[in-house]
């Protein structure tokens, strides 16, 4: 008789080895649908990527319009043929 229940209270029970797998199971569904999931890290992560690179394009398009129109600025302005035809006719 004491075997028995010396047995029971240091035994792994069935029945709590299958909540401890059903709870880890638990924690693991709500793990993936973190990572993975419509708004989770992962695709989180993907859609800053992409706008940091639409922003690094944007910024690198700016750059170039910036020089051009200091390009622009710096050298000198050629008059327009009509214009300068218009000035040859009247001397």
């Amino acid at each position: 008789m004491n075997k028995k229940i010396l047995k029971a209270k240091f035994g792994i029970t069935l029945i709590s080895l299958v909540i401890t797998i059903i709870v880890l199971l638990i924690l693991a569904g709500i793990t993936i649908n973190t990572l993975v999931g419509e708004n989770g890290i992962i695709t989180r992560a993907i859609k800053a990527e992409e706008e940091t690179k639409k922003s690094q394009y944007e910024e690198l398009i700016n750059i170039i319009i910036l020089e051009k129109k200091i390009e622009r600025s710096q050298t000198p302005k050629q008059e327009e043929p009509f214009i300068k035809n218009v000035a040859d006719a009247i001397d």
